[in-house]
């Protein structure tokens, strides 16, 4: 047993059975009949992109820099990189939001890109609530602009118990706990355990974040 599964198996107070799988085999099989699309500034992008690999293409991507993908990742995930988000607002069927928030991603999706959206599409947002104008989401949603929307994330978190995006019929919200699956929580767990105990024993950190 490593020193990792040791620490591991005194976090015994963590339950896994709560944790659940977003989608439905269901969801799954009507996703893979359409095109997926994902708006990503950062690494993030490629790992989604590995995800739904399996699903029938093409998927769809903007980011700062195609360059910054290498071609081979970009067969490897089947992806198409759009110059424009507004190029992949416009073909989309399910768009995710993969970004962080800055200033120059507060807001990006708002009443304009939006009513850019298929009358059929879905927007998934896993990244922070602040990338997307939430009144304008809370109308396209009531006047059918786009068709549905899956939210993991929220401005603010939680959102007021009579906020309009908790009472509408065509979205679906969980409390900013989508990768928290099993899997997931465990290989969580085992960096947080791996950083700390480098950091006591005085090596460096596997995963440390330098903030310049």
């Amino acid at each position: 047993m490593t020193e990792v599964d040791s620490h591991l198996d005194r976090i015994s107070s963590m339950d896994a059975s709560i944790f659940s799988q977003s989608l439905t085999n269901s969801e799954i099989r009507l996703a893979s009949a359409e095109i997926k699309n994902e708006v990503s500034k950062n690494q993030y992008g490629q790992i989604v992109g590995s995800g739904v690999r399996v699903l029938s293409p093409p998927l769809l991507n903007v980011q700062e820099s195609a360059g910054q993908t290498a071609e081979e990742e970009e067969r490897l995930v089947g992806a198409c990189y759009c110059a424009k988000i507004d190029d992949l607002l416009l073909k989309s069927d399910f768009v995710m939001i993969v970004v962080s928030l800055t200033p120059q991603t507060s807001k990006m999706v708002g009443e304009r890109e939006l009513r850019l959206m298929k009358p059929n599409a879905t927007l998934i947002n896993i990244s922070r609530g602040g990338v997307i104008d939430q009144d304008a989401l809370v109308k396209a949603l009531q006047n059918g602009v786009i068709r549905a929307a899956a939210l993991d994330v929220s401005e603010p978190e939680p959102l007021p118990r009579n906020h309009p995006l908790l009472h509408l019929p065509n979205v679906i919200l969980t409390p900013h706990i989508g990768a928290s699956t099993e899997k997931t929580t465990r290989e969580m767990l085992e960096k947080m355990i791996e950083n700390a105990v480098a950091a006591v024993r005085g090596f460096p950190m596997p995963d440390e974040v330098l903030l310049s």
